[in-house]
């Protein structure tokens, strides 16, 4: 999600008190709880009422299925990670969505969007590889960097294994990333970019999904779900980024003290971004980022 595109097309209204029941049971999840597909196809519901979790949970485990088929219990996480290249990219297709209006895409922030079309960007293509490699009982966990998601397969002998699943499921070094997305040395410390994810704060990024596509018509319901990913993923600079660029704008369409607090909300917010070494869209891009291919 960014700035320049948060509120595109939106129409701003007050504030509002935000209820989803499904919603706030799962942020109470513990994270050995959380099965990231599932959850993901829950929060889908909320765009498609009549998603059937059960019938998409079923495309998960026939992935799972075939994966499983081609290693006959090998544990070597090449052996792992090749096999899931194969049966993701190879197999089936699954590929980065390059239409210039990608992002604006509603169904490209949605698992069930990405088994429907077998297209998706940054936010959905980890995702599904982790709901399978989750359910393949393998230790797979997005990790993020400016502008961009990819997966980490966490194991002592592989520290660097990070796997891109927008090239294809190519192997690059932490280095890289760094080097590639502008990551700073206050972000590495702050642990808001570089550092593998808990099952937790991966839902607390399906919020943020969820938020980008309210961001295209229910502001309101955009800025609760920023703030509810907030209790999950408390370092995550863009959220605070994001809550701010909602500020920003309430403050330019009301008057008088309601106007003044959300300019110091916004204020208040990008602080925050900056403590946890937030780098700015235009700075990734100087950098050159991990291409998608």
């Amino acid at each position: 999600m960014k700035r320049r595109t948060l509120l595109a097309g939106a129409a701003l209204s007050a504030p509002v008190a935000w209820a989803s029941g499904s919603v706030n049971q799962l942020r109470w999840l513990s994270d050995e709880r959380i099965d990231i597909g599932r959850v993901a196809l829950i929060l889908a519901q909320e765009f498609r009422p009549a998603l059937d979790v059960e019938a998409y949970s079923k495309q998960l485990d026939a992935l799972v299925t075939a994966v499983r088929s081609k290693l006959d219990g090998a544990t070597d996480p090449v052996k792992r990670t090749l096999a899931m290249r194969d049966v993701l990219f190879r197999e089936n297709g699954f590929q980065y969505d390059h239409h210039p209006l990608a992002r604006e895409n509603q169904r490209n922030y949605l698992l069930d969007g990405i088994l429907d079309t077998k297209k998706g960007i940054c936010v959905t293509m980890p995702l599904l590889y982790v709901a399978v490699g989750q359910r393949l009982g393998y230790p797979v966990h997005i990790v993020c960097v400016p502008d961009h998601l990819f997966v980490r397969y966490v194991h002592r002998d592989f520290p660097e294994l990070n796997i891109e699943t927008t090239s294809g499921g190519k192997y690059f070094s932490d280095a890289d990333y760094i080097r590639r997305n502008g990551v700073t040395s206050i972000g590495l410390r702050s642990g808001c970019y570089m550092r593998p994810l808990s099952y937790r704060e991966q839902l607390g990024l399906l919020m943020t999904a969820n938020a980008f596509v309210y961001a295209m018509s229910d502001t309101p319901k955009c800025l609760e779900y920023l703030k509810a990913s907030l209790l999950l993923t408390p370092r995550r600079a863009e959220t605070y980024e994001q809550i701010s660029a909602i500020h920003q704008a309430y403050a330019k369409v009301t008057k008088g003290e309601e106007s003044s607090r959300h300019a110091e909300a916004s204020k208040a917010m990008m602080r925050k971004a900056f403590e946890l070494g937030y780098v700015a869209i235009e700075n990734v891009r100087n950098a050159g980022g991990i291409r998608a291919e």
